[in-house]
Formats: C-alpha cells, structure tokens, sequence
C-alpha cells in the first residue's frame, strides 16, 4: 500500500511539475506572441506616417518647379501652401492596391482635399511567429498633388521690335533663316505671362498666337505718289506701278513706317495711315547766280524763258545783263535740298515766304578793281554828272561819256541850256567831301557798276546861305568798243538826293 502511495506521489509531483512548465512555457509564449504583436503594431506605416506628418507637410511646401528666369510666383503654388499651412486636419488615406510588403502608398488629405502622396519603403523585413513580417518604415518619396499650367511659345518678329515679358525685355532673339525674323523662345512658364509687343516706333502692337506662336500682323500700303517718288522699308525698295499721274505702290509690311523719297533730297519716315502733304516751291533768281542740287539736275526745272529785270533795261542796250530765271518744283515733301550762289560764286541763304523764293539783286565788291580803275575813274565822271545839273561844267564835257539822244544825254542837255530851270541858283561850289565808291558789279567785261555818294557844298551868292548837295545813285558803266571810250549808261538813285 505504501508503494503505490509513494509512486501516486511521485506522479503527482512530476504531473504537478510538467503543468507548471507548460503554464511558464505558456505564459512565456503568450508574452513573447504579444511583444511580437506590440512590435508589430509599432512598425506599422501609419506610425511612421505620424511620426513624419511634419516632414512630410515640410516636404510638400517646399515643393517648387523650375520656371523661366521671368515667370515671378506661380500662383496656384503660393495658394497651395496656403491651403497647407491652413489646413485644420492632414490625414493619410491607403491607396487601393497601394500595401505591401516591400512597399505602401498613401493619399494625402488636407481638410479632406487631396494635395499629394506619399511612399514608404519597407527596410530590414523580418518574419515573426512564422506569419508576421516586421518591417521598418521610411518615407521614400512625397509628391505634392498639384493643378499647374504650363505655357511655352515661340515669338517671331521683325528685328526693330521689342517684345517684354512681365516687365522684362528680352535680348535673346536668334535670327529664323526662313522668316529673317528674330525668334524668341518662351519657355516653362507656370503662369500665363504679360506679352506686349511694340513695334519700331515703340507703340504697342497687336498680336496673335496660332499653335504657341506669336507673330504680328501685317500693314497693308496703298500709296499714290508723284512719278519721281521712291518708297522702301528697312533698306528694300518698293516696286511701284506706272500710272497717268505718277506711281502706285501697294504692299504688306509688318513694320508701321516706310521711306519716301521724293526725288529732290527729301526722305520721310512715313507712319502708316497718316496723310501726306506735298508742297510746291518756285526759286527766281538772276540767270548769273547757280541753282544746283546734289539730287537732282535743277536744269531740268527751269520755267519758260528768263525775264527781263527793269533795273537793267536801259544797259542791255550795251551789254548782256542778268534776266530772272525761274525754277518750279511741284509736289514735293518738303523744301527741295539746293544750292544757290550769287554771281560772285557765293553761297546765298534760301528763304521761302509761301513756297516762293526770289532775288534779283546783284552781289559786289567793296572796292572798284584796279584794272577797272586803270581804265577809267567812275567817281569823277559821277561828280562830273553832279556838277553839270548845277551847271558848274559845261555840257560838252559830260557829252564825252553819253551815248548821244539817251535819257542822260537828254537830261544833261536840258539842266544846261533850258531857262526853265529855274531853282539852280547862283552859287559857288567850295567843296566836296563825303566821297564814297562801293558796291561794284560787273555784269559783263565792258559793263559794271558801282553805288557812289558824294556831297556838294554850296554857297549861295544871292542869300549868303550854304547848301549842302548829296548825290547817292548807282551809276552804270559800259564800254564802247566801237568807239574806243566809257560811257555813263545810267544812274539810278538809291536814296533820296539832298
């Protein structure tokens, strides 16, 4: 009895102590099954998410995109980080299809609106209790969900255009071989940019984009000109066709202006649209003086036949004098680019009073040459004139230098020997001063003349008074050749005689 007491003993002490084992082993099971299951949990990505919510939102806010050097804030990505750094509540949501073991794919919400994804990648996988794989998560990639526009164009235009975009101008333009235009790349452009196209005037220009191309739009010419006119743009001339008063010319140009020329000096820039005056000028001046022109053959100009000039009427009896010759230039720009000199060969200043220009006076010298001078004396004849209608010298000597019947023949006749002439007074002429010779005009080499002024004093016998005669005239001279001798043709006052 006792030995089977003592075996039934001995089994309930190893019974005892194989069922305190397996509550060890159990207990120890069950804590290491839950630790695995705590670590399990722990490494789940959506604890790595939160614990990287911060990084992640930083990661989207820094997010930017390579625009063109003049593209300035992209709008929609300031309103983005807006909306992030507002954001009430950023939350992770698992993409369908997005878990596995290697890898998992989250949307990110903002306030419930999608404004990116984010990517973790599983590292160091391990497998627990034969069907957990733990992994350690990290953030392989965060993409920002974002609406972006982008805009690309290429610019054609003419080399004298400006184009600016935002505010800035740009200097890059590369000649396009086909179109001789300058070409403009506009690229990465995340906001719609500001374009303004000004023309080679500076004013702005209207434009048009087809398939991201800008381009300007073309002026359509439609001119009617005189015959001699001649249009080009940028250095290529124009083509005009022949019509009864002159020449069409009808072109397209991108450009706003061209250049006219009218065939006497003058170039314009003409501005499409605007009108054009065309004026008339006539230059008259003495058949001595030149009228030339670098432009054109003036010559070609000259009006009907040279006019006769009263002042010289009575010495083209004895010599050829100067006539008025006329130029006409109709319908020109402006004032035709001539030159006039006088007939000393000096150049003469060209002023028009309503498109008329006209001179008749002859230029001279200070001083009476000395040949002249050796071949005859104009003052002394003068004052011998002055003292023969005072009758201070006989007729017969003034006589020697007329041309007989002539008005001064006539007139010299009729001071010495009418009794009608009664305002000379006895006198006696005691001196002459004030002698001046100047103004000397050749008009041809037997035909001059000179402005001379002297003055007679008087003393008057019957009132014991002195009187004081002044003579200012253009005396004209002229030599007979017939006759061997200088004659005194005319004498014009220039002032009034005292």
């Amino acid at each position: 009895m006792s030995g089977k007491l003592k075996e039934k003993k001995i089994f309930l002490i190893v019974y005892s102590a194989i069922i305190l084992a397996l509550m060890i082993a159990g207990t120890l099971i069950l804590y290491h099954v839950r630790s695995v299951l705590l670590e399990y949990e722990a490494r789940q990505p959506e604890t790595t998410l939160s614990s990287e919510r911060i990084s992640i939102v930083r990661k989207l806010m820094e997010f930017d995109v390579k625009a063109n050097k003049y593209n300035g804030q992209v709008k929609e990505i300031v309103e983005y980080r807006k909306k992030l750094k507002n954001a009430n509540e950023i939350e992770f949501a698992i993409k369908t299809g997005g878990y596995s073991e290697t890898g998992a794919g989250y949307d990110i919400l903002a306030d419930g609106e999608l404004v990116g994804t984010v990517t973790l990648e599983s590292t160091n996988p391990e497998r627990k209790l034969l069907i957990l794989t733990l992994s350690t998560w990290e953030v392989k990639e965060v993409v920002p969900v974002i609406q972006l526009t982008s805009y690309n164009y290429t610019a054609l235009l003419p080399e004298d255009f400006q184009i600016t975009v935002n505010g800035y101008i740009l200097n890059d333009g590369k000649k396009d071989e086909e179109t001789g235009y300058l070409c403009y790349e506009l690229k990465n452009f995340y906001t719609e940019p500001k374009i303004v196209v000004c023309n080679e005037l500076g004013e702005e220009e209207d434009y048009s984009i087809t398939d991201n191309v800008i381009t300007c739009g073309e002026y359509a010419y439609s001119l009617n000109l005189p015959a001699n006119y001649s249009v080009s743009v940028k250095g290529k001339e124009i083509e005009g066709v022949a019509k009864e008063d002159g020449l069409f010319f009808e072109f397209k140009s991108p450009y706003k202006t061209a250049l006219i020329s009218d065939g006497f000096g003058n170039t314009i820039t003409y501005k499409y649209g605007d009108g054009i005056t065309l004026w008339d000028y006539v230059v008259s001046v003495p058949s001595n003086y030149t009228c030339t022109s670098e432009a054109f053959n003036t010559e070609d100009y000259i009006t009907g036949d040279d006019k006769k000039l009263w002042e010289y009427e009575v010495i083209s009896a004895f010599s050829e004098v100067p006539h008025l010759r006329t130029y006409t230039f109709n319908k020109l720009l402006a004032e035709p680019k001539i030159e006039v000199k006088n007939n000393l060969g000096k150049e003469v200043e060209v002023t028009y009073n309503n498109g008329l220009f006209e001179v008749t006076a002859q230029a001279g010298l200070e001083s009476v040459p000395e040949e002249i001078l050796a071949q005859v004396d104009p003052l002394e004849i003068a004052e011998l004139w002055a003292a023969v209608l005072i009758r201070d010298e006989d007729f017969k000597k003034i006589a020697a230098y007329l041309v007989k019947d002539s008005v001064l023949y006539q007139t010299a006749y009729y001071y010495t020997h009418s009794v009608d002439v009664s305002f000379i007074s006895n006198h006696e002429t005691k001196d002459i001063y004030n002698e001046s010779v100047t103004n000397f005009i050749a008009y041809s080499d037997n035909c001059f003349s000179c402005d001379i002024t002297f003055t007679q004093e008087l003393y008057l016998v019957r009132t014991k008074e002195y009187r004081y005669n002044t003579t200012y005239k253009r005396f004209f001279y002229a030599y007979l050749e017939n006759e061997n001798r200088w004659i005194l043709a005319d004498a014009v006052n220039l002032g009034q005689d005292e």
